[in-house]
Order: C-alpha cells, then sequence, then structure tokens
C-alpha cells in the first residue's frame, strides 16, 4: 500500500511531499528521504524515476512464503513510482 501527497507551486515545483508505505513493515512508514529529494523538483510525466531503492530504507519488510523481503521492497518501488508519476500526471492535466 502507498499513500502520497504533493503540494506544488503555481509553476510545477513541488514544494511539500507527503509518501508513506503500508504492508511492509510492523506499521505504515514515511519515506523522508524521497519526500526530501522531491522539494524542489519539477513535476513531470516521469517523476517517480526520482524515487530509488535507497528511499526505501525506513522498510523491514518480512520473507515469507507469500514473498520474500526482496520481493516486497521491489514491489514497494514499483508502487511509489507508480503513485508520483500518477500524481504528477493528475497535476499535470489539471494545467491544461
Amino acid at each position: 500500500m502507498v499513500g502520497a501527497t504533493l503540494e506544488t507551486t503555481p509553476d510545477g515545483t513541488v514544494f511539500r511531499a507527503r509518501i508513506a508505505v503500508g504492508a511492509c513493515s510492523e506499521v505504515a512508514r514515511r519515506l523522508d528521504d524521497l519526500e526530501a529529494a522531491l522539494l524542489g523538483q519539477q513535476v513531470t510525466p516521469a517523476l517517480g524515476d526520482i524515487a530509488v531503492a535507497a528511499h526505501l530504507s525506513p522498510l523491514t519488510p518480512i520473507g515469507d512464503l507469500r514473498g520474500s523481503a526482496e520481493y516486497r521492497l521491489d514491489a514497494a518501488l514499483t508502487l511509489v513510482r507508480r503513485a508520483l508519476n500518477g500524481l504528477a500526471q493528475k497535476e499535470l492535466g489539471s494545467r491544461t
């Protein structure tokens, strides 16, 4: 599970970002380093590319018969990128 929100300036620059991942640790965790990396970035259709594996360091997934910890981290990164790209599309669409 990923929850994300962005606030931007009129020119499309990110000035506030909040991103949390659930079901990949005991409790949902915010991705503070990713939030910081997004500040000052211009919203583009590929905004999610800013997210990298190192941004998931607060997460502590378990491995079990349903999936390994590595799989869960990879899935979380994919979901974070999709969420950011979706927010970017929404933001860019509201400007046209």
